[in-house]
Parts: structure tokens; sequence; C-alpha cells
């Protein structure tokens, strides 16, 4: 189970297209990216213990096998750190995307406004 959702986070993660211009494929990818993020922190307990049976074993066992069962342990550690902060990463850049698309539809609002009474005053004024 661990490693299904590990390997769903690093495809997730590098499956995100930064080229993406619809707004609604962002809402999309944050929620996919959430999601999957959300997934990761449910499982950090069997992170956790994995690590610490790891441990354990590592402390018990003979020294030539300490070496490679150190190296898985350490392995799935530096995934699972390097998948938490890329899906944190793109989850904010996809944010900041949204509020900027956001920012840019408020100011076009405005400047339509804007637009169209100055477009009645001018007509307005073609009148007298």
């Amino acid at each position: 189970r661990l490693e299904y959702v590990l390997e769903d986070a690093e495809h997730t993660a590098n499956d995100v297209d930064e080229n993406v211009f619809s707004l609604s494929s962002v809402k999309d990818w944050i929620n996919t990216t959430e999601d999957c993020h959300r997934k990761l922190q449910e499982a950090i307990g069997l992170v956790e213990a994995v690590t610490r049976q790891a441990r354990r074993a590592i402390r018990e066992i003979k020294v030539h096998s300490n070496d490679q069962l150190k190296q898985r342990v350490d392995s799935l550690t530096q995934r699972w750190e390097h998948a938490c902060q890329r899906l944190a990463t793109q989850n904010r850049q996809l944010s900041h995307i949204t509020e900027r698309y956001a920012e840019f539809r408020a100011a076009r609002e405005a400047t339509m406004v804007w637009l169209s009474e100055t477009d009645l005053q001018v007509t307005n004024l073609e009148h007298f």
C-alpha cells in the first residue's frame, strides 16, 4: 500500500502540465495535487512504522545486511520527502496561477465597466 501511494504521488508530481492555460484545468490540477498530498500525509504513519521496523532490524541483524536495508530505508525516505515537497511546490504554483487569473478577471471587468461608461459619455456628447 505504501509503495502504491508513493508511486501515485511521484506520478502525479511528474505529470503536472505547467503549460496549462485553462482555469478549469488548473483548478483540476490543484484538486489532484491536493488529493495526492492528502494521501501522502495520511500514509505518513506507514512510513514511520516501516522506518521504525527497519531501524530495529538494522540494529538486530548482522553487519553485511545492514547497508542494504539502510539504503532501502533511506531511499524510501528520500522519495517520500521529494514527493511531498514537489506536490506542495506545484500546489503553491498552481494556486498562484489561479489567484493571478482571478486578479486579471477582476481588472478586466473593471476595465470593461470603465470603457462602457466612457462610451456612454462620448455618445451623450455626440448628441449635443
